[in-house]
């Protein structure tokens, strides 16, 4: 706890530090190096749906089924992930019709999900829900995604330099 000098000093520093909107705006960086501690914050539970729609399907491609599957949802108010020998989604019965057409065997049932199935951090399920929530954002906010892991506003795009590699910067 800070005393009464102490707290004059960090508002004396803050005020200094906070420029305003109009003050020019510096690269944040940090160092590349191993998590050291877990930092709490903000961040909010998400309650995830208890079941998903399930199908199999007629005829899966060879190769890249996970691309495929989200070519197939692509633009479109569906999320999909295979799942073993079926398709796991999100949206209603026509849309996933629609996205998937005449290669769904049976029509989409409902399958429970369990909380175990959500600990698994590079799993099907987690992929399937985080998918949803980010494009939720996208479609609240206007922002763009790369399908499940960033959202980005595409204004004022910059390009930077990172170890001789170039970016676009957002």
């Amino acid at each position: 706890m800070l005393d009464a000098g102490g707290q004059v000093r960090a508002t004396q520093l803050i005020s200094q530090n906070s420029g305003g909107l109009d003050a020019p705006r510096k690269p944040f960086r940090i160092e590349s190096a191993e998590p050291t501690s877990i930092l709490k914050s903000n961040a909010f539970e998400v309650e995830c749906p208890s079941e998903v729609l399930a199908f199999e399907m007629k005829e899966w491609p060879k190769e890249h089924v996970w691309k495929w599957v989200r070519e197939q949802t692509a633009k479109k108010p569906v999320v999909a992930v295979p799942f073993k020998s079926q398709v796991f989604a999100l949206g209603t019965v026509d849309d996933i019709r629609t996205c998937f057409g005449d290669n769904i065997k049976d029509r989409p049932q409902r399958a429970p999900i369990s909380e175990d199935s959500l600990r698994f951090e590079d799993g099907a399920i987690t992929s399937l829900m985080r998918e949803a929530l980010i494009r939720s954002m996208v479609l609240a906010t206007g922002l763009e995604a790369d399908s499940a892991h960033g959202l980005w506003s595409p204004e004022s795009p910059r390009d930077e330099k990172l170890d001789g590699e170039s970016f676009s910067v957002y």
